[in-house]
């Protein structure tokens, strides 16, 4: 190809065309942890060089009216978030361009746009698995924080995994009722960071089986495990 503004351009689409592709193949939930960036965090536009991330202590929620009314005072705080900028360079030779190899580059460049897409979940996730102090001056994942009425709480570390289909049936499942079922029976331990969001931690899962592998008898039926989980699950009352 001769390097001229006509070819380059034509080049420069090329390239541009298979960067984009790369970004809208990892969008979605086929990517590395199954969920979407909006699932993980707040996605709010920049126009600065910093951002300040006004904070109010939640509510407590509705209740029965009786009686004089009841004020909640709030707590507020900010966090300031800096903006970092990230790069990421393919050089394509000019010999390569002169005989012909520039499509060699494309997957590249397909690749490249999906790294472009895929940062922001890793930054949230690195963040989250970071467990930095919130505006309230504690570790964001902490013994005790509760985020609702629901009994939602956030994680407090371990190796954690989303349940979803895809996850439970690498896991050996049809559904995920059966692990969640281990969970309230208390075999395993799944966190319930948000309404819609269960996830396993990797840690109790393995003991669990190494328990399991070691006695035989461990769901011989009408055992005390055994018991404990059919009613925790609700199929025994007694």
């Amino acid at each position: 190809m001769l390097i001229n503004r006509a070819n380059m351009d034509a080049l420069f689409n090329t390239y541009n065309v298979a960067f984009t592709d790369g970004m809208l193949r990892v969008r979605g939930r086929d990517g590395e942890y199954g969920i979407l960036l909006d699932e993980a965090a707040m996605v709010i536009p920049v126009t600065g060089a910093a951002t300040a991330h006004s904070w109010l202590e939640q509510t407590p929620g509705m209740k029965e009216w009786v009686g004089d009314r009841v004020i909640n005072n709030l707590k507020g705080g900010m966090l300031m978030v800096k903006n970092r900028n990230f790069e990421e360079t393919i050089g394509v030779g000019r010999n390569d361009i002169e005989d012909d190899q520039y499509g060699m580059f494309a997957p590249r460049f397909t690749m490249m746009g999906g790294n472009a897409e895929a940062i922001w979940l890793d930054l949230a996730i690195d963040a989250v698995l970071g467990n930095r102090n919130w505006a309230d001056g504690n570790p964001f994942f902490a013994d005790g924080r509760v985020l609702n009425t629901l009994g939602i709480r956030p994680l407090a570390g371990g190796r954690y995994i989303r349940l979803s289909h895809r996850t439970v049936k690498i896991l050996g499942f049809n559904r995920t009722t059966t692990i969640l079922r281990l969970g309230f029976a208390g075999f395993v331990e799944v966190a319930h960071p948000s309404p819609e969001v269960y996830l396993l931690n990797l840690d109790s899962w393995y003991s669990h089986l190494q328990k399991t592998q070691d006695n035989p008898d461990f769901w011989e039926e009408g055992g005390d495990n055994w018991r404990t989980y059919m009613f925790k699950s609700g199929f025994r009352t007694e």
